[in-house]
This record gives structure tokens, sequence and C-alpha cells, in this order.
């Protein structure tokens, strides 16, 4: 699912005119250029019926936005909402992964401090988000 679900964001233009490739998996890069995004999977519940496992699983990713400037990682923010509303029942990735339904679900606002004089600080927004994935 994770494969794919980058698939989803970066065949957003809104989003990659913003963060071009800087998309990166549980951690960001500590030289990074910003503004960037990272995702963390933080659950992924298997649902099972009398016959088994069923196909439809909800995720929930967790993307943590970051950039230099307030204005920079609010319209980052804004492009990831726009791009993901809607999503209903569209294959994507190689091997295709059907997104049943992608939904917006929490938002948070974060500043990390300055380490040194050199650093400026990053301002971070973080986005739950719950994905059905099939």
């Amino acid at each position: 699912m994770e494969k794919q679900f980058v698939s989803l964001v970066t065949s957003q233009t809104a989003v990659t005119n913003i963060i071009a490739a800087r998309f990166y998996p549980v951690k960001l890069p500590q030289a990074g250029v910003f503004p960037a995004m990272v995702y963390t999977v933080i659950s992924g519940d298997r649902d099972y019926n009398q016959d088994g496992q069923t196909d439809l699983v909800p995720y929930l990713v967790q993307l943590d936005l970051f950039a230099e400037s307030y204005s920079e990682v609010v319209a980052l923010r804004d492009a990831i909402v726009a791009s993901m509303t809607g999503v209903i029942n569209q294959d994507y990735g190689s091997p295709a992964v059907c997104f049943s339904g992608v939904l917006i679900r929490q938002e948070r606002d974060g500043y990390t401090e300055p380490l040194d004089a050199s650093d400026s600080g990053l301002f971070r927004k973080s986005i739950d988000v719950e994905v059905w994935a099939a």
C-alpha cells in the first residue's frame, strides 16, 4: 500500500510543484531541502469475516509537512487536501491497489526550534489521512 500511496500523492501536480521529489518514508533527511513531506503508516487494521480476511484494509497514514515559513506549509497542506478530496475507487501504482476512499481526518500545527544560529527552525503540519485500500 505504501508504494501505491506514494504514487497517488506524487501524481498530483499541485503537490509536486511544491515538494518536487522530497517525499520520504518515516524520517526526514537531516540536511533536507524544504518544503518537504514525510509519511508514516500509523495503523492498518485487518478485517475478517467468517470466510477469513477481507481485501479491504483501512490504513491511518500520518503526513508531516515541513517548510521554512508558515505560509509555505499552509500552501502544501492546501495542495494535499485538494488532491485527496474525492479519491474514491481509483487504482494507483504497480501492482495496482484500489483506494476505495481517502479521507482527511485531523490536522495539527508544530514548530521545530532552531538548533543554532545557522538554523532557522521549521514549521510543521501533521495531517492524519484514512486510506481504505483493497
